[in-house]
């Protein structure tokens, strides 16, 4: 639980130096009057959500399976960490699996 703090931390400087980046840019676009320019740079700068589906969804698969088997692994009777390092990797890459037939699906039907 102690880990939560750090972490969340992180990623809330992380957050804050991205939205101030972005004000940044944006506030220096529009003092020099770009129009065309400025629209260029916010695309650069925000990708539309449904940009990062493919990519979150095969981060979202294989973390779960990963904390799937070191759960599984660390509650099965004989334990062993050997055992539980297995089963965290071959989640892993059954989940990377899925995730393949699930974006080779979603390119035909965007295609």
């Amino acid at each position: 639980m102690e880990a939560i703090i750090p972490i969340s931390l992180f990623i809330a400087i992380v957050y804050t130096f991205k939205l101030y980046w972005d004000y940044k840019i944006r506030k220096m676009a529009i003092e020099k009057g770009m129009t065309k320019e400025l629209q260029d740079v916010l695309k650069l700068t925000s990708l539309p959500v449904s940009d990062n589906v493919p990519a979150s969804l095969k981060w979202g698969l294989v973390l779960t399976a990963i904390g799937a088997g070191g759960f599984l692994g660390l509650n099965m009777p004989g334990y062993s960490e050997e055992f539980t390092l297995a089963l965290m990797i071959l989640f892993a890459g059954i989940a990377l699996v899925i995730y393949y037939f699930i974006a080779s699906r979603l390119s035909k039907k965007q295609a």
